[in-house]
């Protein structure tokens, strides 16, 4: 009869193999650290895009897309997680950028109403008259572009420091590695 194996203390098991695999696949750690610097350097991209206006984000976007396919699981989330960052920030600058162009136009037609009519209509213009509702949707549609601006550059800002702090933890974005 043979006996039972002596377990050692602090010894992991060996990971089971993986399908069709008799182990498990090994990691290139040059490529990894490769993949690591461009990810970090992503990150930094896309804070600095804030700034800007915008064209270093294209960059990360590009690093991301390309690397995305290639890289090891834990920098995959993090390439995943810039191509979010950039598509979320466009969201919000397309939302700025229409409220911006409906508002500014609805605010040229006002003041070429206000011409048109001289200025001893300025009361109707500020009262609750059709000219008055008009106005005050300009002023609100430009108010909202401003914000859609700021949350887009607030938005980027935050999660490219967030990503970047995790990426230096060796954290993965998200609840799991895929």
């Amino acid at each position: 009869m043979a006996e039972p194996p002596i377990p050692v203390p602090f010894r992991r098991p060996p990971p089971p193999p993986f399908p069709g695999q008799a182990f498990p696949p090994r990691v290139d750690p040059v490529l990894a650290g490769f993949d690591r610097i461009v990810a970090l350097g992503s990150y930094g991209l896309l804070f600095v895009s804030v700034f800007t206006f915008g064209v270093p984000a294209l960059a990360a976007l590009a690093l991301a897309v390309f690397h995305r396919d290639d890289a090891q699981p834990l920098i995959r989330s993090h390439y995943r997680f810039q191509i979010r960052i950039v598509l979320t920030a466009a969201l919000f600058l397309i939302l700025a950028t229409l409220s911006a162009l409906l508002g500014g136009g609805l605010a040229l037609g006002q003041l070429i109403a206000f011409i048109e009519s001289h200025a001893h209509q300025v009361a109707a213009v500020i009262g609750t008259d059709s000219q008055g509702r008009e106005a005050w949707t300009a002023g609100g549609l430009l108010v909202a572009a401003f914000l859609f601006f700021g949350l887009a550059a607030l938005w980027t800002l935050a999660a490219s420091f967030v990503g970047f702090l995790r990426l230096v933890a060796n954290r993965p974005i998200g609840h799991g590695v895929k």
